[in-house]
């Protein structure tokens, strides 16, 4: 718990910046852009730095903080239901996917979670970006066909 809570003190929104130029978010957003043109989804890329010290004292899991963010950015109100969030905690290096009602259904949970699991792999071996490149890459490939909407925004958040 000790190290937990100093890693997180430790990590900023300012860490995320330095691990993230700003040329790199725009190929992140632009690989969001790409993976949504005639799909029917939409993917939403957010980076946190660190949990809250409430949210670490309440040991609050990653899984349960993407769940919060997936609410938070409104990934579960697009037409179809159809949301991806692609969820990165910094300090803890750790991954979630979340996929809305619409699409998790046909994929279940051990298809997003080998997503996450290779993106965590690329976080050990790559570059941050490229690791988030590969999961919105993997997320395009089971996206329904369909007509792309812009519903969400490609930027990726940094927390």
């Amino acid at each position: 718990m000790v190290m937990r809570l100093l890693k997180h003190s430790l990590n900023t929104t300012g860490t995320l910046k330095r691990q993230f130029s700003p040329a790199d978010l725009t190929r992140i957003e632009t690989a969001v852009s790409d993976a949504e043109a005639n799909r029917d989804g939409q993917i939403r890329v957010v980076l946190e730095a660190a949990l809250s010290w409430h949210d670490l004292w309440r040991h609050q899991t990653v899984r349960s903080r993407a769940m919060e963010v997936f609410a938070l950015e409104h990934v579960w109100d697009t037409k179809n239901n159809t949301g991806v969030l692609i969820y990165v905690l910094w300090a803890d290096r750790r991954v979630e996917i979340i996929a809305d009602r619409g699409i998790h259904p046909q994929h279940g949970k051990t298809t997003w979670q080998d997503i996450a699991n290779a993106m965590q792999a690329k976080f050990q071996n790559d570059s941050p970006v490229e690791a988030v490149l590969t999961g919105i890459v993997s997320v395009k490939a089971i996206l329904p066909q369909g007509i792309g909407s812009g519903e969400l925004p490609n930027r990726p958040a940094l927390r």
